[in-house]
């Protein structure tokens, strides 16, 4: 097919079938080489006249060999400079550009030269002739003909077959040893030098992936074209990010998977494009080729297209034909491509989201944009950390980036937001090797924007550190009331360990560490490292899942939380030996011992511990051996603290060098003889001895860095100045022992840290935390065949489908479901596991009437309720949501219920709390008056006893002195009587001498009056004794018992 010239610019005719295709450069004139063959044959007639036969024969001789050396030289020159021209040559060709052009002679011009500059050079040029204008020849001539750096073919096809038929014949010029080809248009040009080496290798990098395409932008590179495209089920398309002009906002800005990249520049592995019959030029001869290539490597070898954000182009579309017949043969291919895909297209693509809203629509692009999001099985994750995961600076955050790395091989869409600024940690080729992984990076200026934008998005939200968990607290909390998630809190290490086993250290074992604060009183610090070990466990006990870095770490979970029912897993570092371990073995040539750590111009942690092994160790080590085993101490801030205690020892500055961020690690891995971790305190494990033991490098490392990787870790432990000195002069003067610990090192980390190991885990925990989650936008059970269950719930969901099912519109609700539902995000569920998903978690508050923000999210997520709505079926979403939604697991969010849930628990706890304290204070009262009631009553007591026995007392002696007095007058009148007795005696002895005789009977009455007063005045005596006796024993009893104040 010819096309009718528009200018007076004349075509050039096309070359013969045996010269249309020109190698390596242009062909020369073949009017120059006439006149130089004429002129020769003339000079020819001129030679040898008026010569002897002889002079004549022995000169035709001479002329016959110099001719044969000439001829000879010529060739010889021609070869080697045919060989030698070109850099590249043709078996170092690895891609084959095609680069197919029309008239187009001002953008091939901008074109060439950003191809030529492309490194490395490892392609050629096939440039396909569509047009063969005199325009295009000059252009070629000045860019491509006379350059010697890319070899190239020129293939004229001056008839013009089309967009397809062009590129195949290219295709047939390919070099045998190319791998890919790479198709470009010819009004584009390319941003970078290193533009084609970030398509090959992203390709390379994803095993899944036949075909890579790049972010195209305008010709004025403010607005995009597209980040990638997206097929709708209708067959339509449409460009991801479209007119936007935030061109290098997140989304735009990493690899994924997507439906297909444009034509202008695509590269595919050649052996997937030669498979197909190259582009179908018969169905698709200049629109929808592409596309048509693209499904099939998707849909027929279940392959992947890749978007690569890193390879920028600049593009001035359809210049080919201009915008009014563009547009109409593309309306052609489309009527042809919706004929050949549309019914696989249908159930397996997404529904255009057109009728929605602008904010609902924007949130379908989004999710129809990276091809992860359609599989059910794989997780759309929200990693929140709080600095950029760097490799190169320590701190835990290598273990981060294998996370990342681990959980985008698996498949699952990673979003990563990062809660301090990356000025200084993070520069752009660190965020470029994250982003290369599929990962999504977005920094904390963009959270307000993310959360409002993608309600309902993330399954699954993973915390790194207790430090990000907290600073991020308030935001993912505010997050988790728009949309449901699983939290998984990554412990990276039990933070409060370190500052406690510290202090521990300093109280038992008296070191004085820089970073200790000794004015500090051990009680007040027992207090705060208690307060940091509850907060932390706190933390723990929000998660659904926590992941901690070591058996040992998990062991002290369940002993600080013996009674809770916590789902904790271990996923520690992963690595596998360097590739060079077997190469740069070599003993002789390795020398001094390596400190390599993060200080962060602090000494606490990795400043202590060298600290005390440069002052209780190295120092005696370099003033005892007579070569000592230099050191070498490199990391990032490294404080002044140690460069001082260094530079005040003569001996050990010798021997002491200190590295300051260096740029790579690994010349110090590859010529150290061993590593060193004295560590005495800390927690989790040590990313850079896993690092080392990696590479091959024995570790000499203390006691307490040995526990906590935990039973069998190759190495030489320390426990004081002695045995670290045996262990450094063993390894470094011993090739036996430093061997067998290096092997050692090497098979330990292939049993321990088994990267597939730790993806299984990470499968694990997906998979558990993917398991009833409320389905606004979230993963849906995979259903391969309709059910009962499914089948009633389905139908009684939206009586439109029910209608549609008994009209025979459709066979069944799974009928349905397949065709539209899925894509709709609409859920059909079966009793295969024997009970349904408890869809609601944590005991989130149901809404009690309608709210705007509710409406908004429930009809943007099932746009099919809404057309039910119209029909009158339902006054509103939160009307339906309420009849059916609710039990089919549907979500419907309000902004009140969780205000007033909060301020309800707020004032009930206020009011409890208020109670609890009024209570408190009542009871201490009463027990105060209690207290004092009792005192005054014992006091009362002891006062009245007191009283008793004093009375009691007085009146024992009272009684005893009238006992005694009566016992005295008793006396007296016994002695009375005795002395009238006697005077009766005197008398009567009187009586008798004078002659009277005494009556007998008035002697007995006297003897008798005598006994009885005798016996009455001792019985009043004894009485009287006895009496004082008692009352003394009962005044000391009753003393005795009461109590004293």
């Amino acid at each position: 097919m010819k096309l009718p010239i528009s200018s007076p610019r004349q075509r050039r005719q096309p070359v013969s079938p045996g010269n249309d295709i020109h190698i390596g450069y242009a062909n020369g004139n073949d009017d120059d080489k006439s006149k130089s063959k004429r002129y020769n044959n003339k000079k020819k007639k001129n030679v040898g006249l008026g010569c002897t036969k002889l002079l004549k024969a022995v000169k035709s001789r001479i002329n016959a060999h110099i001719l044969q050396f000439i001829i000879l030289t010529t060739i010889l020159l021609a070869v080697i400079y045919h060989l030698t021209r070109f850099k590249v040559r043709e078996s170092d060709i690895e891609i084959s550009i095609i680069l197919l052009t029309y008239n187009k002679h001002k953008k091939l011009a901008d074109l060439l030269p950003t191809v030529l500059f492309q490194r490395p050079f490892n392609f050629e040029i096939i440039l396909v002739d569509n047009g063969c204008f005199d325009e295009t020849q000059n252009v070629l001539k000045e860019y491509l003909f006379n350059q010697n750096i890319v070899p190239y073919k020129y293939l004229q096809l001056c008839h013009n077959p089309g967009y397809a038929a062009g590129n195949n014949a290219g295709v047939q010029l390919a070099a045998p040893t190319s791998t890919h080809l790479l198709f470009l248009n010819d009004d584009i040009v390319m941003s970078r030098s290193t533009f084609i080496h970030y398509l090959l290798t992203l390709q390379k990098a994803k095993d899944t992936s036949s075909a890579v395409g790049c972010k195209l932008l305008n010709a004025k590179g403010d607005e995009l074209i597209e980040a990638g495209s997206i097929i709708w089920e209708d067959s339509s398309a449409a460009g991801y990010g479209r007119g936007r002009h935030d061109i290098d906002a997140p989304e735009f800005s990493f690899p994924r998977p997507v439906d297909y990249v444009s034509g202008a520049c695509l590269l595919i592995k050649k052996d997937v494009f030669n498979d197909y019959g190259g582009f179908d030029g018969a169905n698709f001869p200049n629109y929808y080729e592409d596309t048509d290539l693209q499904l099939h490597v998707q849909h027929d070898l279940g392959s992947e297209v890749w978007y690569q954000p890193k390879s920028v182009a600049l593009h001035a579309e359809h210049g080919s034909f201009g915008n009014e017949k563009s547009e109409r043969m593309m309306q052609e291919g489309a009527k042809r491509f919706a004929k050949k895909w549309g019914s696989f297209l249908k159930g397996n693509h997404v529904k255009p989201p057109f009728e929605l809203d602008e904010h609902a629509q924007g949130f379908e692009f989004f999710k129809a944009s990276d091809l992860r999001v359609r599989d059910r099985e794989k997780a759309k994750i929200l990693y929140i950390d709080d600095k950029t995961p760097n490799h190169a600076k320590g701190s835990g955050y290598g273990r981060s980036f294998d996370n990342l790395s681990m959980l985008a091989e698996l498949g699952h869409r990673v979003t990563l937001i990062t809660w301090l600024p990356r000025e200084g940690w993070c520069d752009d080729e660190c965020v470029d090797e994250i982003t290369a992984l599929g990962v999504e990076y977005v920094d904390k200026g963009k959270w307000s924007e993310l959360v409002q934008s993608r309600i309902g998005y993330y399954d699954i939200v993973i915390v790194s550190r207790p430090s990000t968990f907290q600073a991020a607290f308030k935001e993912w909390q505010n997050f988790y009331k728009q949309s449901s998630f699983s939290l998984v809190y990554d412990a990276e290490a039990l933070w409060f360990r370190r500052s406690e086993s510290q202090h521990k250290v300093v109280q038992t074992q008296g070191i004085p560490f820089p970073s200790y604060d000794p004015e500090t009183k051990p009680e007040v610090i027992d207090l705060l490292l208690k307060s940091d070990q509850l907060k932390e466990l706190a933390l723990v006990k929000m998660a659904d899942t926590v992941v901690t870095v070591s058996n040992g770490e998990l062991s002290q979970l369940n002993r600080l939380l013996p009674k809770g029912n916590y789902d904790i897993e271990v996923i520690g570092h992963v690595m596998t030996p360097a590739k060079n371990t077997e190469d740069t073995g070599n003993f002789k040539k390795r020398k001094g011992i390596l400190f390599l750590a993060s200080f962060s111009n602090e000494m606490f942690y990795n400043g202590d511990a060298i600290w005390h092994f440069l002052k209780y160790t190295y120092k005696y080590f370099v003033e005892e051996v007579k070569k000592p085993t230099p050191l070498t101490i490199a990391g990032r801030g490294i404080p002044s603290e140690l460069k001082d205690l260094v530079k005040g020892n003569r001996k050990m500055r010798k021997y002491v060098t200190f590295l300051e961020s260096p740029p790579t690690l690994d010349k110090l891995f590859e010529s150290t003889k061993m590593f060193i971790a004295p560590h005495l305190y800390g927690a989790g494990i040590q990313y850079k001895i896993s690092e080392a033991l990696s590479r091959g490098i024995p570790v000499v490392m203390s006691k307490f860095s040995s526990d906590s990787f935990g039973n069998g870790v190759p190495g030489c432990i320390g426990t004081d100045s002695a045995s670290y000195q045996k262990c450094i002069l063993e390894l470094d003067k011993n090739r036996t022992k430093w061997e067998e610990v290096r092997a050692q090192s090497i098979d330990y980390i292939k049993r321990t840290h088994n990267r597939e190991q730790a993806m299984r885990t990470w499968t694990r925990i997906i998979d558990k935390n993917m398991e009833g989650k409320l389905l606004l936008g979230h993963s849906i059970l995979n259903i391969t065949k309709e059910c009962d269950e499914g089948e009633d719930l389905y139908r009684r969901s939206d009586s439109a489908i029910d209608n549609a099912v008994n009209t025979g519109v459709f066979k069944s609700g799974f009928d349905h479901w397949t065709q539209f539902g899925k894509s709709e995000g609409r859920t059909y569920y079966c009793n295969s596991n024997g009970k349904f998903h408890n869809l609601l978690r944590n005991e989130i508050p149901l809404p009690k009437r309608k709210c705007d923000e509710g409406e908004e999210i429930y009809l943007g997520a099932y746009p099919d309720i809404v057309g039910a709505i119209k029909m009158g079926y339902f006054d509103s979403g939160f009307h339906h949501w309420d009849l059916h939604g609710k039990r089919e697991g549907r979500s419907y969010y309000c902004k009140y219920v969780f205000e007033e849930a909060s301020e309800d628990a707020v004032a009930k706890r206020a009011k409890e709390k208020a109670a609890a304290a009024a209570k408190r204070e009542e009871e201490a009262k009463a027990a105060e008056e209690k207290a004092a009631a009792e005192k005054a009553a014992a006091a009362a007591a002891q006062q009245a006893a007191e009283e008793k026995a004093a009375a009691d007392k007085k009146a024992a002696d009272e009684k005893a002195a009238a006992e005694k007095a009566a016992a005295e007058q008793v006396k007296a009148e016994a002695e009375q009587v005795k002395a009238e007795v006697k005077a009766a005696e005197v008398e009567a002895a009187a009586e008798v001498k004078t002659g009277v005789v005494p009556n007998p009977l008035q002697t007995a009455a006297v003897a008798k009056v005598e006994k009885a007063a005798e016996t009455a005045a001792v019985a009043k005596v004894e009485k009287a004794a006895e009496t004082a006796a008692v009352a003394k024993v009962e005044i000391a009893v009753e003393t005795a018992a009461v109590p004293k104040i």
